[in-house]
């Protein structure tokens, strides 16, 4: 039998690498609805105790999430990662644990809904306490992410990037006398 079609062999496998192509591109899509963020992106503290929220936006179903979050332990120091609104305003039993270890340079927790219980809603997923240590800038890079269900299968999740902490000098307050504030305008 000849086959009349240039390639006629090759039309099934190129079909199955479109097809192929087109399913990664949506699970990719997919991932870009569903994010975890830094909140705020920038954050440059006034105080020496500053916090900063792990945030979800509104998307598919999830059960709890599995987050490393690296930053620079010579700028500020974690002082307490807090389960956030997202768990804690939710009227559902649930399950919190920090497993960041002291003077480390990743922050580091678990949340669960717990019962299989689910929740597609955004919000506040945790709250990190910093203290300053040193003038600087600190990225936050998320280093690893994991979201699942209630039958504990991953969700596709995307995060943010570029986040991070800066940590300016102070201005000092001075005395001035008002001849020398004067003389600013002439």
């Amino acid at each position: 039998m000849h086959n009349s079609h240039p390639g006629g062999a090759r039309l099934p496998a190129r079909a199955a690498l479109i097809l192929f192509c087109i399913v990664l591109q949506a699970a990719a899509a997919r991932a870009q609805d569903n994010v975890l963020s830094i909140d705020p992106a920038t954050s440059t503290p006034v105080d020496s105790v500053f916090s900063l929220a792990v945030v979800r936006n509104a998307g598919d179903e999830v059960s709890g999430f599995e987050v490393v979050i690296a930053f620079d332990p010579a700028i500020a120091v974690l002082e307490a990662v807090e389960p956030g609104a997202w768990v804690t305003e939710a009227g559902l039993p649930f399950f919190f644990y920090d497993a960041t270890h002291d003077g480390t340079d990743e922050i580091a927790f678990s949340v669960a809904l717990l019962g299989q219980e689910t929740s597609a809603l955004g919000g506040e997923v945790a709250r990190c306490r910093f203290r300053i240590k040193h003038i600087g800038v600190s990225p936050l890079t998320f280093v690893s992410l994991q979201a699942r269900d209630a039958n504990n299968e991953p969700v596709l999740f995307g995060h943010s990037t570029g986040d991070q902490i800066i940590v300016q000098e102070a201005v000092g307050a001075g005395t001035f006398s008002l001849g020398r504030v004067k003389a600013l305008y002439r």
